[in-house]
């Protein structure tokens, strides 16, 4: 079986997943990328990837058959997703103001960070640290989303999905706790607001999806990872798979002002996708011939559940 890779936001209450990963797989089969020179990384992702620059011989010696493996890291999630496929690929997301607050307190508590917060978050690094981690991979198709605030709901979610027992831990935290939300003072809440906008975006998002996931769940219903990448007068098209290992082609219907346009079977090669190591070896994709017009509302709706997607329906627009 393929790696899991957890991509490992900071402050997101991942030091508490990933020690409970430990605690589910092994520690001896968490393979840690912190960076070269961080005593958390280990020593086959020092030698194989570090020294070496071998990726494929690094996912070659840890694979396994018999018992789950999971790569995690603060690292971007083009990093690894190659190699463990964006299926098995998991994520915590966090309100990106918390967040930011959150690491800045890290630093100063262990760092001996001394400058003011304003110096922090006016630097361009700690600005939509989210966003960067996920540049290149769509939200949709992320195997497991999490929220930090709805911690527990992801466990469930997550136990579900790839059967990891996960044991509840707040591991890691300045404060008392993950729902305690911090403070901000004077005009630091909307200059954060601001130059965080697409963290702030992207998180809104991410909610409205685990809504969504979280309703299916609750339901018995399986989780489709689906996008309508192109809806114009031209084409409509997007890629869809079931989020529980199914290789059965999805069957989604094409809704235009919300009455059903066609039914289409997502197997189409996507070849953009493919460095992501997406299921069925990228063959998701649908397409059609459009016969919208400006204006009109586009959506496609899962045949087998009534899933949505894009929740909100995309308005065709002058190309």
């Amino acid at each position: 079986m393929n790696p899991y890779f957890f991509v490992h936001v900071p402050k997101t209450a991942g030091t508490s997943f990933r020690l409970g990963l430990e605690q589910a797989v092994g520690k001896e089969r968490v393979f840690y990328d912190y960076g070269a020179k961080s005593p958390h990384t280990s020593g086959q992702v020092s030698e194989l990837i570090y020294q070496d620059a071998d990726f494929w011989h690094f996912f070659q010696s840890i694979q396994s058959d018999e018992s789950p493996v999971v790569i995690a890291g603060h690292v971007p999630v083009l990093r690894f997703v190659a190699g463990c496929g964006v299926a098995n690929t998991m994520l915590f997301l966090r309100h990106p103001l918390q967040r930011l607050m959150s690491e800045y307190q890290h630093f100063v508590r262990n760092n001996g960070y001394e400058k003011p917060f304003k110096v922090f978050y006016e630097g361009a690094h700690n600005q939509n640290r989210q966003s960067k981690m996920l540049h290149g991979a769509p939200l949709e198709a992320i195997g497991l989303l999490g929220i930090t605030e709805r911690y527990g709901e992801t466990l469930e979610i997550l136990r579900s999905r790839f059967g990891l027992e996960i044991p509840v831990r707040e591991d890691n935290q300045g404060r008392n706790g993950l729902g305690e939300r911090h403070v901000f003072e004077g005009r630091d809440e909307s200059r954060c607001r601001y130059l965080n906008a697409h963290d702030l975006e992207l998180y809104d998002y991410a909610l409205a999806l685990f809504d969504q996931r979280r309703e299916l769940f609750m339901a018995g219903k399986p989780y489709v990872h689906g996008k309508l990448v192109r809806a114009d007068e031209q084409r409509i098209a997007g890629w869809a798979w079931w989020g529980d290992d199914s290789h059965v082609p999805v069957k989604v219907q094409i809704l235009i002002n919300g009455q059903v346009e066609r039914e289409l079977s997502a197997t189409e090669f996507r070849s953009e996708l493919c460095r992501l190591t997406p299921p069925r070896g990228g063959y998701v994709g649908f397409s059609m011939k459009s016969s919208a017009v400006l204006g009109d509302r586009v959506q496609c709706r899962v045949v087998d559940t009534g899933q949505c997607f894009p929740i909100v329906p995309m308005i065709v627009e002058a190309q």
